[in-house]
């Protein structure tokens, strides 16, 4: 998935991301677009898979490879993570809790759909297994009833 959903009034309201500094946002969006293309969907992680340093972050948004880019970037992840902005996990790897989140979500609603097509088949086999195993009605078979109702003509 190359896409996120961004809503405009959970950026604004988060009072976390309101407490860092607008550099600080700026990152935490570029960080963002960066998880997202990640080989594992959330983290921010190289293209080989490796937790990005500061220096490749540095690289990554623009702001050079020199020692004071650098600083400047670990100064913008502390402020950031202070702040509970992102998280990391038991690898001290870097992740957005809401990218994780809405990815189990929409992994649970795949699921949970492949599953309904699953059984919607079974039971479509079912019933067309019934109707195969049925043998056919007559096709000129008809009631005594409906036989003397067509011969009679209506008294005016």
């Amino acid at each position: 998935m190359h896409y996120i959903q961004f809503w405009v009034r959970d950026w604004t309201s988060d009072n976390a991301l309101r407490m860092v500094s607008l550099e600080a946002r700026g990152l935490w969006i570029d960080m963002i677009c960066m998880m997202v293309r990640s080989p594992e969907y959330g983290f921010l992680l190289s293209d080989s898979g490796h937790p990005l340093t500061e220096e490749m972050l540095s690289k990554a948004v623009g702001m050079g490879e020199g020692r004071e880019s650098v600083e400047k970037i670990k100064s913008l992840l502390g402020e950031l993570e202070i702040s509970g902005v992102f998280s990391r996990d038991e690898k001290m790897r870097i992740f957005s809790r809401r990218l994780i989140r809405e990815s189990k979500a929409r992994k649970s609603h795949r699921d949970s759909q492949k599953r309904y097509i699953e059984k919607r088949k079974t039971l479509k086999n079912d019933e067309d297994v019934m109707v195969i195993s049925q043998e056919p009605l007559a096709n000129n078979h008809k009631s005594s009833s409906q036989e003397s109702l067509r011969g009679r003509v209506p008294s005016l």
